[in-house]
C-alpha cells in the first residue's frame, strides 16, 4: 500500500446530492454535471458536451428508433426529477424544449435514476438519462430494460466536472487531481475554475 491510512469509497448519487454531502463533509470530492455557483468550491472540467438521451420502456413506439427530433417530445408524457436533484441537466432538457418551442407534459416525478427506468417499463412515459448512464445501464441490452433513444435537433448535453471543498485538505483528493492531470486532457492549473 503507497498510501497508508487512504481509504476510498464511491457511490452514485446525482449531482445536487453530491454537493450536498460536500458541502456538509460527508463527501470530499464530487463529479457532477454543470458546476457550482459558489466561491465554497472548486472544480475542473472533465468531459465536455456530454449528450442526453430518451428513456422509453420496450413496447413505447420509440423503442426500435435509432434517433427522435426533440421536437416530438411535444405528442409525450414524461418523467422528470426535481430541478435540485441535478440543475445543469434539467436545464439542458428545458433549454432544449425552448429551443424547439415546445413544452413538456411532465406528468411524473422520479428522484432516483432506477425508479425512472422502472416508471418508463411499466408505462408510455419518456424520462431522460446521460449517454454513459444509458450504456452503463446496458439500457436496451435485454428483453425487459428500458430503450435509450439519441435525441437530435437539438441535442441537450452536459459538461461534467469534478468538484471539490476550497478549503479541502485531504491528501486523496490532491492525489486524485493529479492523476486526473496526469491521465486525461484537463484544464492546466491556472485554469482551475473557482466559482
Amino acid at each position: 500500500d503507497r498510501h497508508p491510512g487512504i481509504s476510498v469509497s464511491l457511490w452514485e448519487k446525482r449531482t445536487g446530492p453530491q454537493l450536498a454531502a460536500l458541502a456538509d463533509g460527508s463527501l470530499d470530492l464530487a463529479m457532477v454535471y454543470g458546476h457550482p455557483s459558489t466561491a465554497d468550491f472548486r472544480y475542473r472540467r472533465l468531459l465536455h458536451r456530454i449528450p442526453l438521451v430518451a428513456v422509453v420502456g420496450r413496447q413505447h413506439r420509440w423503442a426500435h428508433r435509432s434517433h427522435v427530433p426533440f421536437a416530438e417530445l411535444r405528442d409525450q408524457d414524461c418523467v422528470l426529477f426535481a430541478r435540485e436533484q441535478c440543475p445543469a441537466m434539467y436545464d439542458a432538457i428545458l433549454r432544449s424544449a425552448a429551443q424547439t418551442r415546445i413544452s413538456l407534459n411532465i406528468t411524473q416525478i422520479a428522484d432516483d435514476p432506477g425508479a425512472t427506468a422502472h416508471i418508463v417499463s411499466v408505462r408510455p412515459l419518456v424520462g431522460f438519462a446521460s449517454l454513459p448512464r444509458a450504456v452503463s445501464a446496458g439500457m436496451g441490452s435485454s428483453d425487459t430494460d428500458p430503450v435509450a433513444v439519441k435525441l437530435v435537433d437539438p441535442v441537450p448535453t452536459l459538461d461534467l466536472h469534478v468538484v471539490w471543498r476550497a478549503d479541502e485538505q485531504n491528501p486523496a483528493v490532491a492525489m486524485f487531481l493529479d492523476c486526473l492531470a496526469s491521465t486525461a486532457p484537463a484544464l492546466a492549473d491556472d485554469q482551475v475554475l473557482t466559482a
